[in-house]
This record gives structure tokens, sequence and C-alpha cells, in this order.
């Protein structure tokens, strides 16, 4: 995820300063740091100073066709941003002609290419699990698709699935699939999903005010296979990557009290956690309580703190405060299995079935999964093909 920072660099990594939080437009709270952006597109066009200044060459006019510009700024931030991502989404399904369907076709083009291995223009069965997997990564990513896992309870029912889906797609019916019958198919598939997307229910809210982000702390910590688990994942990310200033990919000593303030400014914001100044009276009593902590992380003894590190320590911690939002939970990580509050039902299709797409991102939770009503949008749609049942994983079945 992106994040944009604007203060300089503390000159000592030792230092017990407290960074000042700042918000992202994404609604997270991050502590100010040296500018960065992962988008070429917006490092390009940063405000920053440079060495020298390159003048672009003046080209006169061709008659030849001019190569488009395949650059996809907007999808680029769609990947770091989960409103931006429902905007894209949304506005490329609007119409082939907005800037966000281009960079669709592009994308949808880049996971054909990369699956057609031997370069016939042409996606066969062996790849073609590669190609719809690849092209899900964006909408798992803010848990708007559910993953391998949640999709498939057995190996065998994945293959099923994808030799239903090879065949729904390859309308030639020649047992290879072109980009055109690709590019129609998930086009179709993504504008169907588009309309069920809400900008105000499904977009990154939780920052919003204290009673949302209660709501989104008890939902991440009742099921992993929440969207809002996925949120928190990638927020705590961010705040690894915030801290890690020497990018080698682990947090040390001195960058770790940086990665523990960025976490603490979640939850400070609403009063939900004391601030440092609180909590410690000398900044020996701060230099100890880090040390315990990074102690506690460090479980491999490498001295260095790994992002998985980080993020197991952290779900264990804010499983165990989230009892004060709901006395319900157990205070402990769930297992992988979904919690038995919050039961999820999934419709598998039965191979050889038609009207029915089983890759995207719509999603159904329910109490009472055996005794949905027929009048339930998504069971609604359901023809008589497909079996619905209890299980482990999240309803992902639409109407063609």
């Amino acid at each position: 995820m992106q994040v944009y920072m604007n203060a300089p660099m503390l000159q000592s990594p030792m230092s017990l300063r407290a960074p000042v939080p700042t918000t992202t437009a994404m609604g997270r709270v991050v502590l100010s740091q040296p500018q960065y952006s992962t988008s070429a597109a917006k490092v390009m066009t940063a405000n920053a100073p440079v060495a020298m200044s390159l003048q672009q060459p003046v080209v006169a006019a061709a008659p030849t066709a001019v190569k488009p510009n395949k650059r996809t700024p907007l999808l680029d931030e769609a990947f770091d941003d989960e409103d931006a991502f429902i905007r894209f989404v949304r506005n490329a399904a609007v119409s082939k002609a907005t800037d966000e369907y281009r960079e669709l076709y592009h994308f949808l083009l880049q996971c054909f290419t990369e699956a057609d291995t031997d370069f016939d223009g042409l996606v066969g069965p062996d790849r073609f699990d590669f190609m719809i997997e690849r092209a899900a990564c964006l909408p798992r990513r803010f848990g708007f698709a559910p993953t391998e896992a949640e999709s498939y309870p057995t190996p065998q029912a994945r293959q099923q699935t994808r030799e239903w889906e090879f065949k729904k797609i390859n309308t030639s019916g020649t047992g290879l699939i072109a980009f055109d019958e690709w590019l129609e198919w998930a086009y179709r598939h993504i504008c169907e999903k588009a309309a069920t997307l809400n900008p105000q229910k499904d977009g990154c809210s939780w920052n919003d005010s204290p009673q949302r982000f209660k709501q989104w702390v008890v939902a991440a910590c009742r099921s992993k296979q929440s969207k809002e688990y996925k949120e928190l994942y990638h927020f705590l990310q961010e705040c690894f990557t915030t801290a890690d200033r020497d990018m080698d990919g682990k947090v040390s000593h001195a960058e770790f009290d940086t990665m523990i303030e960025a976490a603490a400014a979640a939850p400070r914001k609403f009063g939900f956690a004391p601030q440092a100044s609180q909590m410690f009276r000398t900044d020996a009593e701060r230099v100890a309580s880090r040390q315990r902590e990074f102690s506690e992380m460090d479980v491999h003894r490498h001295g260095t703190i790994s992002f998985d590190d980080w993020m197991q320590w952290c779900y264990r911690h804010i499983c165990h405060k989230a009892t004060a939002f709901d006395p319900t939970l157990t205070g402990l990580p769930p297992t992988g299995a979904p919690s038995s509050a919050t039961p999820l039902v999934t419709a598998y299709p039965i191979p050889g079935a038609s009207g029915q797409y089983p890759f995207g991102f719509g999603r159904v939770a329910t109490t009472s999964p055996v005794a949905l009503p027929a009048s339930t949008p998504v069971i609604a749609s359901l023809p008589a093909t497909s079996v619905v049942r209890q299980g482990q994983g999240i309803p992902y079945i639409m109407p063609q």
C-alpha cells in the first residue's frame, strides 16, 4: 500500500521521539518519514528535487501508428488502495471508453500472455489455472474474492471447477482459449461484480469512527477468512514497511519503536490506547518496554523482526484486546476454520451446469446457512444445477 510521508528522517535511528502521525488518503494513520511512492507513475510526477533535468527530444510526426501508452496509474492505485479498487472496477464497467477499461484490458492481456508460455496466442487447460489465479490476485488483496483454500474444500473440487470454467470460456470449442474469449468472459464477469460493490459499505471505512473501528477489530479477530482480517494484514504490513527504512525486509532494534508507534496510532486515534507519554515516565522505561516486546517477537533469536513474526505477535495481541469490544470473543486467534458464530455457506457448481461463474468476489455469510429463504438474492439466483451446503468456503457463484 502506498504511504506518502513528508517529514525528514530522524538523524539518529535510536531516537525515541515519537514520530508525528498523519493520515493517508485511504484513511490509514502512519508516521512521518521521507517521501516514497511505490507507483512508478506517481514517482515520475512527484514534486521532488533532482540532480539534473532531462529534456525529451522533439519527435516529428510520423505517418505510422504510435505505440499506445500502456502505463496503468489507475490500476497501480487500485492495487494499493481499497477505495481506489472499488472505484476502478465500477468505472471500468461503465464503458469501454473509460481509462479504467483501457488499463483493465492491458491487465487481462498480461494475465493471458503470462499463461501463454509456448507463445502460440492460446492458453490450454494446463495453464488455465495459472491465468485465473493471476487475475484473482487483485480482488483477493482486499478480501473481495475468496482465497484458494476458502474456495475449494479439496484439490479435486478445484480441478472440477477449473475444467467447468474452461469449457464455459472456450466458446469456440477448440480446447484452447484465445485472448478474445478470455477478455469477453472476464469483462462480463467483472461488470456483474461491479454492480454488487457499494462504495459506502465495501470501502475502507474502519478508520472513520470509533464504532466502525470497534466493528472492524471484532470482525478481524473472529475469522481469518473475513475481509476485515485481510485489511488488518495490509495495515500491519504498511506499519512494517514504514519502519523498515533500510528496506532489507527486516526491522532492527533501531527501527522497532517506529513500527510500534505506527500500529498504535490507529487505536489511539479513538482513545482505545494510551499515548506513549502516558505509558512511560522516562525514556529508560520506554526503551526497556520496547526491548521486552522485541524479545517476545524475535522468537527465532535472529536479532531482527520479520514480517511474519510481527504479524503473528500483533494478531495475538489484538485478539486479546478485542474482548473489551466483544466479550463473546475467545481472546485468542481463531483457528483455520471459520468461527461457529459466523458460519459460511458455499455454493459449488455441478460440472456441466451452465449459467454460473465460480470466479469472483461475491460473498454471503449467514447464521443459519441451511435455512436460507428462497428470496435470498444469491440463493434465488442459483439454478437447480447448483448445490448449497454449509462449509468452510465463501460463496462466490453469480448468475450469467
